[in-house]
């Protein structure tokens, strides 16, 4: 039986999730020296094939937050071009047609890719740094909502307490913080899975360009980080579950990669797993109002949109500028 903590903590703002929008909500109210305690399921940051790509208005706020150096120090890469590789274009006509992923908006250098867990535990530093509590390996939290919202949470087989001005869920998708309030997260039916796989030994690729394109029944991504590794992507029909499944999902989503219209793709075929091989739903959630008395959502917790379409992160760090901006502008 776990025992309760004798004592009852008290902190303006609770969040719950420690991933990227968890971490660096926290780091930004932190440094601006509100108390904060963040709690963290995992003890370590592990790959789950998602996550790896801030689009260039992302980059733009991730420097409004002050959080952008964070990132590169983290390993962060920017892309400076996108090249839309199709079955019915020549390669050389697909390059010819590449985005300039750094002419978007003014000074930012184009997009970024980075490693998901290395992101998560850069900003879970920086909020430390700034004077958060963050915890770790915490088995469950509850929260008690309304005009003094109290969450209670498990470490290390002991019940804690904690009070607080305003309880945030940063939980992911299946937010129980969400769920405890009872908001209903909608969604549409998805017409496309996709499956994603991180790899390395992949230094001839260039690692400033990005690669989107189509080819037969799928839609492909190569999305270069840093020291020689790629996450790539393959969107393939709903009804086709099992295309990648199983313990060898890995090799029959590389083998899946020679493609005629994609240059080296061969060689990406080759390249060596760095991370498990897993499908997701493409499809937009959403909440109709992502927050009540004494909570607020942020990240995929208040919906997320359709992945392939890569505006998860960047819209995680907007949410963090936006909450944060209200909170701080005042004590209310």
């Amino acid at each position: 039986m776990a025992s309760i903590s004798s004592s009852r903590e008290s902190f303006e703002v609770v969040i719950i999730g420690g991933g990227i929008a968890g971490n660096a909500l926290a780091t930004v109210l932190a440094r601006a020296g509100k108390a904060v305690l963040v709690l963290e399921r995992s003890t370590v940051y592990r790959d789950r094939v998602r996550g790896g790509l801030f689009q260039p208005w992302g980059v733009a706020e991730a420097r409004r937050l002050s959080l952008h150096e964070v990132l590169i120090r983290a390993g962060g890469l920017h892309h400076t071009r996108a090249v839309p590789y199709d079955e019915i274009v020549e390669p050389a006509a697909a390059e010819a047609a590449a985005v300039a992923l750094d002419k978007i908006l003014p000074d930012v250098p184009g997009s970024l890719g980075l490693v998901h867990p290395s992101a998560c535990q850069a900003l879970s530093a920086a909020a430390l740094t700034a004077g958060a509590q963050v915890l770790r390996g915490v088995a469950a939290a509850e929260a008690e909502l309304g005009s003094a919202p109290t969450v209670r949470y498990w470490l290390n087989g002991v019940e804690h307490l904690a009070g607080c001005r305003l309880v945030v869920g940063a939980d992911g998708r299946d937010s129980t913080v969400r769920r405890r309030a009872g908001i209903p997260l909608h969604g549409i039916e998805p017409r496309l899975l996709g499956a994603g796989l991180l790899i390395e030994n992949l230094e001839r690729w260039p690692n400033h360009q990005v690669a989107i394109g189509t080819e037969g029944d799928l839609v492909f991504f190569v999305l270069p980080q840093a020291s020689g590794r790629a996450r790539l992507y393959l969107l393939y029909r709903v009804d086709q579950r099992r295309r990648f499944a199983g313990p060898t999902g890995w090799r029959a989503f590389l083998d899946s990669f020679p493609l005629a219209c994609l240059p080296q793709s061969e060689y990406i075929a080759r390249a060596t797993p760095a991370g498990p091989c897993a499908s997701y739903p493409m499809n937009d959630t959403w909440t109709d109002c992502p927050f009540s008395d004494g909570m607020g959502l942020i990240g995929d917790a208040a919906g997320y949109s359709d992945p392939h379409i890569g505006q998860g992160l960047s819209v995680a760090l907007r949410d963090v500028r936006v909450l944060s901006e209200l909170l701080l502008a005042g004590d209310d």
